[in-house]
């Protein structure tokens, strides 16, 4: 295999795994079961004091996305 193919389909893949985290992201507080459901609300619902401004663990993990 030459190097211009090898390129081609890593950078295929990274759109592909790119795509997964964009989709990932933009619903992951739309949630079918109710466990799940539990779980991130006890993540966004939960507030606490740092550095001068009230967050939740929801907000770190939207951030860290």
């Amino acid at each position: 295999m030459n190097p211009k193919l090898l390129l081609r389909i890593a950078s295929g893949l990274l759109v592909f795994h790119l795509l997964g985290h964009i989709n990932g992201h933009m619903n992951w507080k739309k949630l079918a079961d109710p466990a799940k459901g539990d779980v991130v609300s006890k993540m966004t619902n939960q507030k606490f004091l740092f550095m001068g401004s009230e967050r939740s663990m929801g907000d770190y993990f939207e951030g860290y996305g």
